[in-house]
Order: C-alpha cells, then sequence, then structure tokens
C-alpha cells in the first residue's frame, strides 16, 4: 500500500508543478520551451525539463505541445489556443509521417535539413523503419530526390513526376558514364 500512496503522492505533486508551471504561459500564444523553462521556478526543472514532451503530454487540460516546422524546441501554449502558423501535426501513423515530410518537404531540402527539421517522433519512426533516406526512398511517387535535395512531389501530375523520373535517370547514367572515363 505505501507503493501506491507514494505514487499517488508523486502524481498529485508533479499534477500541482503542472499547473503551476501553466501559469506562465501567454494568454495569447505559443512560447518555445526554453523559453517557458526561464519564467518557471528553479525548484520544478528536474520535474519538466528531463522529458518535456512527455511531461507536457501527461496534462493535456493545461498544456498542448507542437513542433513547429523549421524551429527545434517545442513550443507550448494552453489547450483553447488555436495552433500555431506552421505546426506540424504529431506523428501516430503512417499517414501522419507522410504528411509531415510532405509540409517539411514543400521547399527542396539537403538531406541534412530534412533531418534537421522533422520532428524527433517522425525521426523515430523513420528509424524504425530502416531510416529516414530509406523510408523516402519507399515512397517515390511522393517524395523526389535529384542527387543533392529531397522535395515532395505528391501535389504532381502523373506525368510531371514522370518527366522527373526521366530526368533522374538520365543524370544517374551521364553520373555513370563520367565515372567510368
Amino acid at each position: 500500500h505505501s507503493a501506491l500512496g507514494s505514487a499517488a503522492a508523486e502524481e498529485a505533486y508533479a499534477r500541482e508543478i503542472a499547473e503551476h508551471v501553466a501559469t506562465f504561459l501567454p494568454e495569447d500564444r505559443a512560447i518555445s520551451f526554453p523559453s517557458l523553462r526561464k519564467r518557471a521556478p528553479r525548484e520544478y526543472y528536474s520535474t519538466f525539463t528531463k522529458k518535456p514532451k512527455n511531461f507536457f503530454a501527461k496534462y493535456p487540460d493545461l498544456f498542448t505541445v507542437y513542433n513547429i516546422l523549421g524551429v527545434s524546441p517545442i513550443v507550448i501554449q494552453r489547450p483553447e489556443l488555436p495552433a500555431p502558423r506552421n505546426a506540424l501535426p504529431p506523428v501516430h501513423s503512417e499517414a501522419d509521417l507522410r504528411l509531415v515530410c510532405a509540409m517539411v518537404l514543400a521547399v527542396p531540402s539537403t538531406f541534412d535539413v530534412v533531418c534537421t527539421n522533422l520532428p524527433l517522433d517522425a525521426r523515430q519512426r523513420m528509424q524504425r523503419r530502416g531510416g529516414v533516406q530509406k523510408w523516402l526512398e519507399r515512397h517515390p511517387h511522393l517524395f523526389h530526390y535529384d542527387g543533392s535535395r529531397y522535395r515532395y512531389i505528391g501535389h504532381l501530375s502523373e506525368n510531371e513526376r514522370d518527366e522527373l523520373y526521366a530526368q533522374q535517370r538520365q543524370h544517374v547514367a551521364a553520373t555513370r558514364v563520367a565515372r567510368s572515363s
């Protein structure tokens, strides 16, 4: 019984801290995790800084957490506010993963930039499926690699995609000829 009581007491204490930390959120916008950490009292750090996304996710009535396209730390806001501009949806399925990748690759990007802009949950899901590059290669109808950059092509017509594939085959053939000479 004492272990159950201790766990319940720890959860009650964590909830109390969450409620207090929520008071430091702006009323009208999201805030980056580092900014929220600066606003909150230091004695709370150990409770919510080790795995911040997990901590905030435990209290959806107090916090909504987002990854923002092109911004590396997570942002946190009050749950009643609309999603911030460029918010990436959470990745719970392959469809979510395709959507997040399409958003990230709306601007053609090098592999390093793709990896930097993908949220952690997306990268982890791709790692379980052979890695980011292998995952992108398994979806040639959605993502195109031209030898230096990836880009989203799911919005293109079938003819436009066929043209890209033909260009890519020509590029590969030209590269092979250049290497053999």
